[in-house]
């Protein structure tokens, strides 16, 4: 009886040694597997290095690649048992960052195993520039215009200095954050686009059954030599791009914490990438002005325009000035209107026109006012001479002139110049006697005998006869101590209301937290009781395990599948209650392991306890 147990005991231990040897007894094999052959500059591919068999006196030698860095993100061991037959697997991990585009060839990696020597195969992968789609043709929208394009509804042969209305759209895909650089441009020699308005019309529109946001612009284009020009407007903006899973980053574990879309949209960093719209390129073409039929009055007017004329006032002396108000109304190009010239008479002078112009609803309409100061040299004159503006129609094709009404008018002797002339006369005075009184200084009256009357004739302003109040310091106020006491009392209050802003903001950093765990704490509870409604022992222990790595790394801010069974009991402690439960997953995972109804709502229980209690 004790022989045969001894020899049963014998084979048993003969048989875990071999199963034990067998994998380093296997022929080692390694290979290199790159998960992704095209990617975006600024983004990582994962490399991973696997070596299969012989796992004792391993050297591992990385190639050097241009432009290429490897950035090793530590090695993961694997042993499986199918059927009996053991087998295991060392892997090096790598993540994979170009520092420029282009093609690009890994060199073999070379495994030193003892005397032996094992190579890789070179794997060849390429880098794009964009970071978001496949290189376009860049003609007629630019490299983005999946993205983002502008649309100009231009046609037709034009004039020098016509107004040509033009509605800009700017199109913008709904599913992307964009962020306006500027406003759209105009690339074009011998045209000229007036500024835009930085509160564009927002609309929605679909192009193709494709959703996009839409910037809408109504403006003008005026040509300022004749030729056929090429036309093309561009906008620079900013596409926020936020960091998710599906984008290769710096963490090789694919199942993080951090999974959740939701999760990435609010909390993932945002990376911010420059774009430009472009429209299609247009044919502006701008054909010269007729040369027949122009008239001698026209001075670059185009459009078309109606003329309105007043003078005021109508009854006037030798001398005194008459304003006259010329209003042009209309659409066309109003930079190129002018006043109209008043006829050159010697009775009359003139004097410089001044201009306002008040825009209309259209890019093209408005209406330009003109004010000009003129004088009667003489009496009897008894009309303002009409006034000429010649402009020319594009619509039409021909010059137009509109002339105003002559205004009535009432033109008398200068009362002064007459009673000074009559007062020469009586005095039997000369001429030059009387130009001398004509123009010989006011005496002014004694203080407090000038009357109202004489006050209005010669316009002076009142006389005070009292003093005003004194001061005795004239600095400014914000030379003064009271007001930098003030500055100072603002500046120790926006102070103390800052501090109180951040002690709030970190306190709500911290609720956000917790309520981040707990949540992550019901998501694996969830799994787990599925998993045990399903009656699978290993997927319940799996996720037990998964469950306890997770909130682990959450706490301890380390790589969550990092995470063993000895940093446990270094974040928790030997007697902690969670030991036993991640050591019995631990190993079920490798061997394999049973577990009945009662034992798995028995551990789900505790792992819920020492969850909510962390």
């Amino acid at each position: 009886m004790r022989t045969g147990s001894v020899i049963q005991t014998f084979v048993f231990l003969v048989f875990c040694g071999v199963l034990y040897v067998s994998p380093s007894l296997a022929a080692p094999r390694v290979e290199a597997v790159l998960d992704q052959k095209s990617f975006a500059l600024g983004e990582f591919a994962r490399l991973s290095i696997v070596v299969s068999g012989g796992q004792n006196d391993l050297q591992l030698e990385e190639p050097e690649i241009e432009n290429v860095r490897l950035h090793p993100r530590g090695r993961t061991n694997q042993i499986s048992s199918i059927n009996g037959r053991v087998s295991s697997s060392l892997t090096y991990n790598y993540l994979v960052e170009a520092l420029a585009p282009g093609r690009y060839t890994i060199p073999p990696f070379t495994l030193h195993l003892g005397a032996k020597t094992l190579q890789t195969a070179e794997i060849d992968f390429q880098v794009t520039s964009q970071p978001l789609q496949e290189a376009e043709d860049q003609s007629g929208g630019g490299q983005t215009k999946d993205i983002a394009f502008i649309s100009a509804s231009i046609s037709g042969e034009h004039y020098p200095g016509e107004v040509v209305p033009v509605t800009l759209k700017a199109y913008f895909k709904q599913n992307y954050r964009i962020e306006l650089n500027s406003l759209p441009r105009l690339l074009a020699d011998g045209v000229i686009m007036p500024e835009l308005d930085s509160r564009p019309l927002q609309r929605r529109e679909n192009v193709a059954g494709i959703p996009y946001n839409v910037l809408v612009w109504q403006t003008s284009l005026s040509g300022i030599k004749a030729g056929r020009h090429t036309v093309q407007f561009v906008l620079d903006a900013t596409l926020l791009v936020a960091g998710q899973r599906n984008r290769r980053t710096l963490s090789p574990f694919e199942n993080g914490l951090f999974d959740d879309s939701l999760l990435d949209h609010f909390f993932a960093e945002v990376e911010r990438r420059p774009i430009r719209a472009l429209s299609v390129e247009h044919d502006f073409t701008v054909v010269p002005l007729p040369e027949a039929g122009r008239p001698e009055s026209f001075r670059g007017a185009i459009g078309d325009f109606s003329l309105e004329v007043v003078g005021a006032p109508r009854q006037v002396e030798v001398g005194e000035p008459i304003t006259l108000t010329m209003t042009i109304t209309g659409n066309g190009n109003f930079n190129n209107v002018e006043a109209p010239v008043f006829p050159d008479s010697p009775a009359w002078k003139t004097y410089p026109t001044t201009a306002s112009f008040v825009a209309g609803s259209d890019p093209s309409a408005g209406t330009k006012t003109f004010e000009q100061a003129i004088v009667a040299r003489q009496a009897g004159v008894t009309e303002i001479p009409p006034l000429v503006l010649s402009y020319f129609n594009p619509d039409l094709g021909k010059y137009l002139t509109l002339r105003s009404e002559p205004i009535p008018l009432q033109v008398a002797e200068s009362r002064k110049k007459a009673l000074t002339t009559a007062k020469g006369q009586e005095s039997g005075g000369s001429d030059e006697q009387t130009a001398a009184e004509e123009i010989a200084p006011i005496r002014p009256e004694p203080v407090g005998q000038v009357d109202d009357q004489s006050q209005r004739q010669f316009n002076l302003a009142p006389l005070h006869q009292r003093a005003g109040s004194f001061h005795v310091d004239l600095r400014p106020f914000w030379q003064k101590q009271w007001f930098f006491v003030c500055i100072a009392a603002c500046l120790l209050v926006v102070l103390f209301l800052s501090f109180l802003l951040y002690r709030r903001n970190r306190a709500a950093q911290g609720a956000d937290l917790r309520e981040k765990k707990y949540k992550e704490v019901e998501r694996y509870l969830q799994l787990i009781e599925e998993a045990q409604r399903a009656r699978n022992e290993r997927l319940f222990l799996d996720r037990m395990r998964t469950a306890i790595q997770q909130y682990m790394g959450l706490l301890s801010e380390r790589e969550p599948a990092a995470i063993c069974l000895s940093d446990l009991k270094e974040i928790l402690g030997e007697d902690s209650s969670l030991i036993p439960l991640f050591a019995r997953a631990d190993a079920a995972a490798y061997a394999g392991a049973s577990l009945t109804s009662d034992e798995m709502e028995r551990y789900q229980q505790i792992l819920k306890t020492e969850l909510e209690k962390l």
